[in-house]
């Protein structure tokens, strides 16, 4: 009967020639974490007597460092199925949201996506309820007639939009738009920073799930957690030497889109990637200097490219 430690599983799933893209794709400080995630997950898959089935219903378990996985040797060779299965479907997994993330990085450089955000702009009444504190006026002369129109400051939209199907204090959000606006017509974003956002939002959820495996078996089109840790290292890599427009440039919006679609689309996070990625939307409309247009939710579904 196989048995297999954390380290004995290591070793195992190291020598399959299938873990070997992996290994050059992640580099031998984040593989660790992958096989780490794998493990833990398949410890889930167990019998009545605690051995690995991978038809059990998953349960929750509690991973110490004597946890072990017992193979009956009748399943051995569908347990190292599975584990070829992971390497590849990962690896494929993290290839097809590169492959999405630089289409929509030739898609901001163009121009295009600021065009698509043109037409799918949510109203702004479906967001924004509030009395803006610093308004500004708008007159308008209508025959004899003037009125005015009061228009909200672009932080209040943009926060009520980030804040609009969030439950209780908000004031968290407010405070991250505060922290990393800049002002300067610099990039706001990098991965620390994103990573900093995401922290600051899991902390406020209770419900936030501690890791996420690779989607064996199952029509999920993102990789795990490590591989969406490792995807958002590769947009900040391949935007590090973007020059970015000068403030109050339309061009604010295509980089605005990019970031929003490129975060929801590789899923970096356990939880809480739609609200990472539209907080760093705000962030970088706001540091554009830029009219603030929210997407709708149609378009932001197509952005992440979930179906």
């Amino acid at each position: 009967m196989p048995t297999f430690t954390r380290q004995e599983f290591f070793q195992l799933v190291r020598g399959l020639h299938e873990f070997d893209p992996l290994q050059a794709k992640l580099g031998f400080g984040i593989a660790p974490n992958l096989l780490g995630v794998w493990f833990d997950d398949t410890l889930r898959y167990a019998d009545a007597k605690n051995f690995w089935d991978e038809n059990a219903i998953p349960k929750n378990v509690i991973v110490t460092i004597n946890s072990k996985i017992n193979v009956k040797g009748s399943n051995y060779d569908d347990f190292l199925q599975r584990m070829k299965g992971l390497c590849i479907t990962e690896d494929t997994l993290i290839g097809n949201r590169e492959k999405y993330v630089t289409e929509l990085l030739g898609k901001a450089i163009s121009g295009a996506l600021r065009n698509e955000l043109a037409g799918n702009v949510e109203p702004l009444g479906n967001y924004f309820h509030g009395a803006p504190s610093a308004a500004k006026v708008e007159w308008r002369q209508l025959g004899h007639m003037k009125y005015e129109k009061v228009l909200p400051p672009q932080r209040e939209k943009a926060l009520a939009w980030v804040t609009k199907d969030v439950a209780g204090d908000a004031s968290v959000y407010g405070n991250l738009l505060d922290a990393y606006v800049t002002k300067d017509g610099s990039l706001p974003l990098d991965e620390k920073i994103v990573t900093n956002i995401w922290r600051t939002i899991a902390k406020r959820d209770p419900n936030m799930r501690l890791y996420r495996s690779t989607p064996y078996g199952a029509a999920v089109p993102y990789p795990s957690v490590v591989g969406g840790a490792y995807l958002i290292k590769k947009i900040f890599g391949l935007t590090k030497n973007v020059t970015f427009p000068p403030r109050g440039s339309s061009k604010w919006e295509d980089w605005a889109v990019f970031y929003f679609g490129s975060i929801m689309a590789v899923q970096g996070f356990t939880d809480g990637n739609k609200r990472t990625a539209r907080t760093a939307y705000a962030i970088v409309m706001l540091s554009g200097n830029v009219e603030f247009r929210a997407p709708t939710n149609n378009f932001g579904a197509q952005l992440a490219k979930m179906g």
